[in-house]
């Protein structure tokens, strides 16, 4: 079985090792790269409390500013657990969506003890600051980081789209999914019959619901435990992945081996990286 993963490297890497322990071949497409506005202003006195609505926000703000000592609070658990690698020691995942975000802030937090600091990108999904507004909270929102969508699908995606070479493609967030959506018509609309859609939220099953997909699943809690579950026991038994399944075989120098799929998959290189050869620097670094 092989899956493509849309995320940036930073958080593409974690997943492609878990799913490899599971048998199960990876090939990532970073579709958008993430950049740290280095002139962003963070000021936070007066602040209580940090409200992290991505992973990206977490390593911007680790990335511009020395303070770890504030409280942490995060919309899941990959946000939460950046923040620890981070140095922040009080942490608290709100396991869930920015509406789940803002009512553990609510649960947590009082208006009356200080200002909440929202580190943020320069695009937002949902209005995390004025739904706290609206509740009595002051809310400082920067722009931290912003993401660059990539301009084509790669050459080594392309052909497995083309030949059968995936089965199924992870989409975390609704701008990624609009993104590969938008990519995938630019390039001539490959056949994704043969192919799941693995969406972390209705929201992103919205933006590439209607591409002619084999099926579409939505996670209904953390992906850590539905999407891998999903990936390892496909519910299309008809499809050669069913039956076939990559097995990593680790050498001295970490190198993989593979079983011989039953279609063709035209890259004499491998690379977990699409568009890349083996050892090559990648040029995206988070997702947001």
């Amino acid at each position: 079985m092989r899956i493509l993963i849309t995320r940036p490297i930073d958080d593409a890497r974690p997943l492609a090792d878990a799913l490899e322990e599971r048998g199960i071949e990876v090939l990532i497409e970073p579709l958008l790269e993430i950049r740290h506005l280095e002139d962003a202003e963070i000021v936070l006195q007066g602040v209580q409390a940090l409200l992290f609505t991505s992973a990206n926000g977490v390593r911007a703000f680790a990335a511009l500013s020395p303070r770890r000592d504030l409280k942490a609070f995060t919309v899941g658990d990959g946000s939460a657990e950046a923040a620890r690698q981070a140095g922040f020691t009080q942490v608290e995942s709100a396991k869930g969506d920015v509406e789940a975000l803002a009512a553990l802030a609510v649960d947590r937090l009082k208006a009356e003890d200080g200002i909440l600091f929202h580190a943020a990108g320069t695009v937002t999904a949902g209005d995390l600051k004025a739904r706290l507004e609206g509740l009595g909270y002051q809310v400082r929102r920067a722009q931290l980081y912003e993401a660059k969508i990539a301009g084509a699908l790669s050459p080594e995606t392309l052909m497995n789209l083309n030949l059968g070479g995936i089965d199924a493609v992870l989409l975390f967030s609704p701008r990624t999914a609009s993104t590969f959506a938008d990519l995938w018509r630019a390039a001539g609309s490959p056949s994704l019959a043969r192919i799941q859609a693995l969406c972390l939220s209705a929201a992103v099953a919205r933006e590439i619901g209607n591409l002619g997909w084999a099926g579409v699943e939505i996670a209904d809690r953390c992906w850590r435990w539905w999407m891998l579950p999903a990936a390892k026991e496909p519910k299309w038994p008809d499809h050669p992945s069913a039956r076939t399944r990559a097995r990593p075989l680790p050498t001295g120098r970490q190198k993989r081996r593979q079983r011989k799929p039953p279609w063709p998959m035209p890259h004499a290189k491998r690379s977990r990286v699409a568009g890349r050869a083996p050892g090559a620097a990648p040029s995206c670094s988070t997702w947001c």
